[in-house]
Parts: structure tokens; C-alpha cells; sequence
């Protein structure tokens, strides 16, 4: 081996040590959603139980790999991230082998791309599909590279059989795998225009073939379907915001007009594409659409791939984009490095499309700049001065050294915000506090928590149903209150974000923990606090109601004002009401209600509500006199919104002391819609609780 090839080697090793240490340093734990279901589902597989309705179950490359490491070392986050630190690591050897030919420089600034683009890391230990695609992608990219480039004897049956294991293990692993096939069709047609690696293609089609006939009669073996999978996707799928076919026109050209390209900037993955795009500005740029080389082969997979990412549906009965999520895309990160480092290595060494980068770099530091992205002054601006500075030096190696050293550094910056943010969150000694005051004990009780707070205790008991900790959550627990065993409440702020909820969110209960409950542990700089709930007085507060009325906008109600109302579009019934800036009011004398000193009155508001586009819409509750408006509260209503242009159910709860209501008070509620786009709502509901 040569000293030159240690070098790139000895780069090589040191970014797959990065992968090791970020592990180790910028761990920020799990979300609680996908990756608490894929543990789960590898905990069960190992006592032979699949839960074939569940399309997650059919992702077989996350879930049977996860089982794998949780029978060699037990379930733990160290085993749920031995996996997919695997294949990210496969990832970075496969675009090291590719370039191990040519010079340092691209070595060096390719695995700088890929690694330190701050989602690829960031992903590289978590337990998720999406490396898996990412990794099965760029796998099958590079073996058709090979087949297609190598001079030497070219075995087409070997190459096909393993492009085609590469995309199979792509579909098992998620069917987002499906945005690679623009691609394929363009090289297909194109070599059989040309009459070019017919063989190839010829057996990948036979091994693509068997490979799904195998998979579907071991479906239909297992469950007597061969499509079971399919209705399993079907049958899980559920409304959200990225159900483009059944939200507004607005919203689907908004999606493929702005919001992926507008995803890719804040998130730092469009900068290889940067240096893509500048060389479509110099002549017969169309020429490398012929892929007679290994750099026009991966540009020109590197536009095709991300034109496929924008516009390609992901539907086969309607026109639905993929969603709008910088996981889902991870695989064309390693793909762009290839051509996005030769670019720059050109730059440096010719000066080649130095005022296309530069123009492009400055445009998309403007857009981050006007969108008040704090990654315009972190990486957009430092990379277009970098850019400028070298474009008026001369091309020596000292200067080209400088350059590199300095652009790695830029990209590693990002790297930097995942370590900080790591230690500000802490999740070692959040789930150390959880381990050392609940999970060791081992006591017979309930942990009443949060929805992901819960998921992330039963991974930590290993999903043992016998365990006698039960986790629940705080709405099942405030719908059915349990006295059979110790109650433990836990409160954790993180994963209350997590949750997507946040503090006004909470049930009364829980906010305002009575004083009898005995406080177990606290956290104060990580908010986290675990009480022993032996008062449970306050947790069903419906019992004490004072005064409760429901609009159904069907007929006038007392205390409600006039509204507009449509029967158009309704919720329930035949009416709802429809409005602009301001929704029907409920105005209500609080005098009526004789409260005390010491009292507290509780508001709890409840509607259905329908926007065709995102909304700053919020729940007002307001207190006022004969003199001012001495009390307003606003809560958001957007968050509650799945999908636009379709029926949600909203709430929002408050409390106010007796003590600072004045004489003559009105009780206002109302929605509010700043923006005053056009908006309807349907039973509306207001409960007011005197405690």
C-alpha cells in the first residue's frame, strides 16, 4: 500500500471514529414514536410474537437487526445503536471505496458532506428506517456504478444479483425506497437506446423478480395474503399534514414549489447541491445527461433523485408528495458528495464555475437571511466569504490546504449545535432519574406521564408485560382514576415537548399538584419531578361544574352572540360558523357565579375547527369590566390541526383566582384569527368549574 492511499485510509478511519464519538457525546436519546415501535416490535420477535397488522413489521432489515443486538446485549440504547451506526458506516466506506482513486482533497471534503451534514449524524445512531434506505440507496447506486465504469471483466449476473439484494433490502426496509425508480427508468432507457449493459439490466429484472416472488409467497405463507402488507399500510395510515390528495390545491403547490426546497436550506441539505447546480451554467452542461463517466454518473443522479424527492408521488392511487421531513431524504446526502466534492476540488485546483458558486451561495444566503434562519450566519455566510476570499487568490497548495481546513471546519460547526444541545437536554440523567427513583425500586405502581415519557418507560423495563410498573398517561389516567396500587406522577419537560405538548396543555391535576401529594424527586434545572399522588381529588373535575353550554350554531343560545353561519361546510348537523377575524362569542357575567376568596375558576373550552391553510388562530379568554380588559389569555389552535381543509377537535384549559376578578366582570371566549383567513368552527363548548 502506498504512504499516499495510508492517508486517505487514515481519513477514512478518523470520520467513522467521528460516528463513534458523536454516539458517545451527541447522544440525544429516542423521539418516542417510530423508534420506541421498531424496539418494541425486535422485543417481541424475540418471543416469537409479530403483529402482522402493523406495517412496521414488515420493515424486516430495522426490526430483525434491532432483534439481533437485543439478543446479544440485551435491550439498551447501546444495542438499539450498534445498527444503525453500522450502516452508516457502510455508507461512508462504500463512498470512500468510490473515490479512493483520485486525490485527498475529494476524500476529504465527500465524507465532510456527508458526515457533517447535521441530519445524516444526527440519524447515524438512531433507530429508524430511514439510514437503512439511505444505506440501501447508495449501495445500489454503487454497484451499478461499478458494473458501469470498472474496466476490468465485468460479471453481469454477480453485479445484477447484488443491485437487486440492494434495492430488495430498500423496500423491506421502507417503500420511500419507491424515488429511486425515476432514476432507474432514465439509465434504463438510456442504455437500451444505446444498446449498452443489456445483460445487466436483463438479470436484475430476473433477480428483482424472484426476489419478490419469494417475498409475497412468504407473505401469503405467514398470512394467508400475499398483499397483506399493502392493506396493513392502508389500514394504518392516518390523516396528517402530509396528506397532499386530501388537503387544499393550495397546499400541494406550496409543498412542491417552497416547502421541500425551503426544508432543505434551514436544514442544511441543499449545500451540495449548491455546487450541482452552479455547473449547469457552462456549455454543453446537457452532455453529462450521457453518463459516459463516474462524475456524470452521480450528477446526474443527483438531480434526477432530488427533482424525485419534490415532485414524485408516493401514492399510487392519487398525487401525494413525500412528506416534508429531512430523515425521509438522508440517502441523497452520500449520492451529492460525489459530484459536490470534484466541483469544489476543481474550484480549488482551476478555479473553475467560481462565479455560478459564489452567485448561487450568496442567493441562498439571502433566502436563509429574509426567512430568519440562524443558519445564515453560522454556515451560509461563512462558506460565500470563504468562496469570494479564494476566488481572488492564486491556486496555491498552502492556499488550497487553508481552503479545505477551513470548509471542513464550516460543516463541522453544524455538529457542534447537536453537541450542545445534547448537553443542555441531558438524556443520560433523564433516564438515569427515571431508572434510580422508579425502575430499580421495582414497586407495584402506576407512572402517570406523559405519551412518550410512557413509551420510553416500558423500553426501559425491557417491554415486560409482567413488570408491576405500569406506565399511562396523563389523560388515561385522568379518565380513569386508579386506586388498586401506588400512583407515581412524572413530570419530564422534554418529552412533554416531545409529546407536542407543553405546559398549558396539561390536565389541571397536574399543573397544580395539591399540596397532600408528597414530592418524591425534583430536577429543578431539567425540570423533572416525580410526585407520590395519594390525594386524587382534583383529577376529575367534571363533577364540579358551575356552568357548561354547547354551540352547535344550529339554533341561538344564551349568552352567545351572533354569528355567520354556513351550510356549506359543517361539522355536525346542518350550520357551523363561519368567520374571518373573530368567531360567535360567549360572554358570560361572572358575579353570577358567587365565587369566594380562595376559589378558582377553572375554563375549559372544547370545538371542532377547520382552516385550509396553516392558521395563527387562537382560543381568547378574556376577563373585562365596564373599565378595561383585565385579563387575556391566548392559546394557539394550529397545533391541533392534522391536515387542512379537514374536521379537528381543539381545546385549552385555564385557571383564574377569585382573587382577581373585579365587580361586574364579562367572561369572553371567542376564537381569534389574526391573519383573518376564512375559518369555521362547530360545537363549541365552554365548561366553567369552580374549585
Amino acid at each position: 500500500m502506498k504512504k499516499n492511499d495510508l492517508g486517505k485510509y487514515a481519513i477514512l478511519l478518523l470520520f467513522l471514529a467521528g460516528l463513534v464519538l458523536f454516539h458517545k457525546f451527541g447522544y440525544i436519546g429516542h423521539y418516542g414514536y417510530d423508534d420506541m415501535q421498531y424496539a418494541k416490535m425486535a422485543s417481541d420477535f424475540l418471543q416469537g410474537t409479530i403483529d402482522y397488522d402493523d406495517h412496521f413489521s414488515y420493515r424486516a432489515p430495522v426490526v430483525l437487526s434491532t432483534a439481533l443486538s437485543y439478543s446479544l446485549f440485551g435491550i439498551s440504547d447501546f444495542a438499539s445503536a450498534i445498527p444503525p451506526l453500522i450502516a452508516t458506516a457502510f455508507i461512508l466506506i462504500i463512498l470512500f471505496l468510490i473515490l479512493k482513486d483520485r486525490n485527498w482533497k475529494i476524500i476529504l471534503i465527500a465524507l465532510s458532506l456527508t458526515t457533517f451534514s447535521t441530519w445524516f449524524i444526527l440519524w447515524s445512531d438512531k433507530l429508524s428506517s430511514d439510514i437503512y434506505v439511505a444505506f440501501s440507496v447508495f449501495a445500489a447506486l454503487a454497484v451499478l456504478h461499478k458494473y458501469k465504469y470498472n474496466s476490468t471483466k465485468k460479471p453481469a449476473l454477480l453485479h445484477a444479483f447484488l443491485f437487486a439484494i440492494a434495492l430488495f433490502w430498500g423496500f423491506l426496509a421502507k417503500e420511500v425506497v419507491i424515488l429511486i425508480l425515476p432514476l432507474l427508468l432514465y439509465i434504463f432507457i438510456w442504455d437500451m437506446i444505446h444498446k449498452q449493459d443489456r445483460k445487466f439490466w436483463i438479470y436484475s429484472i430476473l433477480c428483482g423478480f424472484v426476489l419478490l416472488m419469494a417475498y409475497f409467497f412468504i407473505t401469503w405463507w405467514l398470512t394467508d395474503n400475499f398483499l397483506y402488507r399493502f392493506e396493513a399500510i392502508i389500514n394504518n395510515s392516518y390523516l396528517n399534514l402530509c396528506s397532499y390528495d386530501q388537503q387544499s390545491l393550495k397546499i400541494l403547490l406550496k409543498r412542491i414549489a417552497w416547502d421541500f426546497w425551503d426544508m432543505c436550506i434551514y436544514q442544511n441539505m441543499i449545500i451540495g447541491f449548491v455546487f450541482v447546480l452552479a455547473y449547469f451554467f457552462q456549455k454543453n452542461v446537457l452532455s453529462y445527461f450521457k453518463m459516459k463517466d463516474s462524475f456524470s454518473f452521480f450528477f446526474v443522479s443527483s438531480v434526477i433523485l432530488i427533482l424525485s424527492c419534490n415532485f414524485m408521488t408516493i401514492s399510487f392511487t392519487s398525487y401525494s408528495p413525500m412528506c416534508i421531513d429531512p430523515r425521509h431524504y438522508l440517502f441523497l446526502i452520500p449520492i451529492v458528495s460525489f459530484p459536490a466534492s470534484i466541483i469544489i476540488t476543481r474550484f480549488l485546483e482551476e478555479k473553475k464555475q467560481g462565479i455560478p458558486i459564489i452567485i448561487i451561495l450568496l442567493g441562498v444566503s439571502l433566502i436563509a437571511y429574509f426567512s430568519g434562519y440562524k443558519i445564515f450566519s453560522q454556515f451560509y455566510l461563512p462558506l460565500t466569504i470563504l468562496f469570494c476570499v479564494y476566488l481572488f487568490l492564486k491556486p496555491k497548495k498552502i492556499f488550497q490546504v487553508l481552503f479545505v481546513g477551513i470548509f471542513v471546519t464550516i460543516l463541522f460547526f453544524q455538529v457542534i449545535d447537536w453537541f450542545k444541545y445534547a448537553q443542555y437536554i441531558q438524556y443520560d440523567k433523564q433516564k438515569e432519574h427515571v431508572l434510580e427513583q422508579i425502575i430499580r425500586k421495582n414497586e407495584k405502581c402506576y407512572v402517570i406521564t406523559d405519551i412518550v415519557q410512557k413509551r420510553l418507560g416500558e423500553y426501559y423495563i425491557g417491554f415486560n408485560s409482567n413488570s408491576p410498573i405500569k406506565f399511562i398517561t396523563y389523560d388515561e389516567f385522568k379518565e380513569n382514576p386508579t386506586f388498586d396500587r401506588k400512583n407515581i406522577l412524572l413530570y419530564n419537560k422534554h418529552t412533554l415537548y416531545l409529546s407536542g405538548l407543553n405546559y398549558d396543555d396539561l390536565p389541571y391535576y397536574v399543573k397544580n399538584v395539591a399540596a397532600s401529594n408528597q414530592l418524591l424527586f425534583e430536577d429543578r434545572e431539567m425540570d423533572m419531578h416525580i410526585y407520590k399522588m395519594t390525594d386524587l381529588s382534583w383529577v376529575d373535575l367534571s363533577k364540579y361544574p358551575v356552568f357548561h353550554t354547547l354551540n352547535d350554531f344550529e339554533n341561538s343560545f344564551p349568552f352567545w352572540s351572533e354569528s355567520i353561519i354556513s351550510e356549506e361546510i359543517k361539522y355536525a348537523g346542518e350550520k357551523s360558523n363561519k368567520f374571518s377575524e373573530y368567531s360567535s362569542t360567549f360572554e358570560f357575567p361572572l358575579d353570577s357565579l358567587h365565587l369566594e376568596d380562595g376559589n378558582k375558576l377553572l375554563i375549559n373550552c372544547n370545538l371542532n375547527c377547520y382552516f385550509e391553510s396553516p392558521t395563527n388562530a387562537k382560543f381568547v379568554i378574556a376577563i373585562e369590566n365596564e373599565n378595561e380588559t383585565y385579563i387575556w389569555r391566548a392559546f394557539e389552535i394550529n397545533k391541533f390541526i392534522r391536515a387542512y381543509s379537514n374536521w379537528w377537535h381543539a381545546k385549552c384549559e385555564t385557571e383564574i383566582n377569585a382573587d382577581e376578578l373585579k365587580k361586574n366582570s364579562i367572561l369572553k371566549v371567542y376564537i381569534w384569527n389574526e391573519d383573518k383567513k376564512t375559518g369555521y368552527i362547530d360545537n363549541f363548548e365552554v365548561r366553567l368549574i369552580k374549585i
